[in-house]
């Protein structure tokens, strides 16, 4: 089964690099980041353009989102900001900014906390194998080095993990060299995060790790790489020694198309969307990982894809969003 877009973004000067769905004060606003450090707030019932703000002089590779704190996180190489939002005027006031890895291209992850705080993990400025951990009310970052023993390589993809306990949250990492890690992150709300800790580590490929996803509701993840292979994998409570909680390779897909770009699980865990080089987009069932539809609308590299949480207009409650160099 093939899709057709229901509208097509157009005004645009230069390529948008990433997307955000953005609900806020009891509006739905589409979030377009481009090449140039430009940021466009749209409107998603009539499609018009509300906003047009220079946040960065240089490509964003990710805009994420805080609604409850009403946040916008953008991202270039070597520079991530944390942008409150005000709604009338319409426009973004800069909060914080944090210095990032120049080299990777890894983008960070942010976790909104129960205490109103806020948890930010990126490649480190300082080395790119290394993971810088921001908590909103420290001054200083958290730096986890890897162990000696390790060869990972440098940092590809971050992703947090909710957990039971809101004091010990869990991140994972996926690595240049095909492993994909699971540290335990132990914070306090004045203090700051105070302990990281590696649970476990599994490899997977035998070349990089390009994307990584993971779905809360079900505990289980997935994994692209460079080459047509697709892994899931799953998190498991246990008790063995020091370790808290194991990662376990659950099943493998062959793409037909090598090299994976981008992964995202739908809010609903329902289906999972997969962007390849070849300038398509695979849609499976997240529980059969069967092959529902391919979207080959595009002719050029897919820069992102987002999935929409539940809307406020609930007649477009699960919208795809695909950004290419077009």
């Amino acid at each position: 089964m093939t899709l057709s877009p229901d509208y097509i973004f157009s005004q645009n000067l230069y390529p948008v690099t990433s997307v955000c769905f953005f609900s806020v004060f009891s509006v739905d606003y589409f979030v377009t980041g481009d090449e140039k450090g430009v940021i466009k707030f749209w409107n998603l019932t009539e499609y018009r353009r509300l906003l047009t703000f220079e946040a960065h002089n240089s490509k964003i590779i990710t805009i994420q989102k805080d609604e409850g704190a009403a946040k916008l996180i953008t991202q270039v190489r070597g520079e991530i900001k944390i942008w409150n939002f005000v709604e009338c005027p319409l426009n973004l006031l800069l909060c914080q900014v944090y210095k990032s890895s120049l080299t990777s291209l890894c983008t960070c992850s942010y976790l909104s906390l129960e205490d109103g705080n806020y948890l930010l993990a990126s490649c480190s400025a300082s080395d790119s194998k290394y993971i810088d951990i921001f908590h909103q009310k420290s001054e200083f970052e958290k730096i986890v080095e890897p162990k000696l023993s390790d060869e990972t390589g440098m940092l590809m993809a971050l992703k947090f993990i909710c957990n039971a306990d809101e004091n010990r949250i869990l991140l994972l990492t996926g690595h240049e060299s095909g492993v994909l890690k699971c540290f335990q992150i132990t914070y306090d709300n004045e203090n700051g995060v105070e302990e990281t800790k590696e649970m476990d580590s599994l490899t997977l490929f035998d070349d990089m790790i390009t994307s990584l996803d993971f779905d809360d509701n079900t505990r289980r993840g997935i994994c692209g790489s460079v080459y047509t292979k697709l892994t899931i994998f799953g998190l498991k409570e246990t008790n063995i020694g020091d370790c808290f909680y194991k990662l376990l390779a659950l099943k493998s897909v062959e793409m037909k198309n090598p090299g994976i770009s981008s992964i995202k699980i739908r809010p609903d865990s329902r289906v999972v969307a997969i962007s390849c080089w070849n300038s398509r987009v695979y849609l499976f069932s997240w529980k059969s990982m069967k092959l529902l539809a391919v979207i080959d609308k595009h002719k050029q590299s897919i820069n992102a894809i987002a999935f929409s949480s539940q809307l406020l207009n609930d007649s477009k409650s699960k919208i795809l969003a695909i950004a290419s160099n077009e």
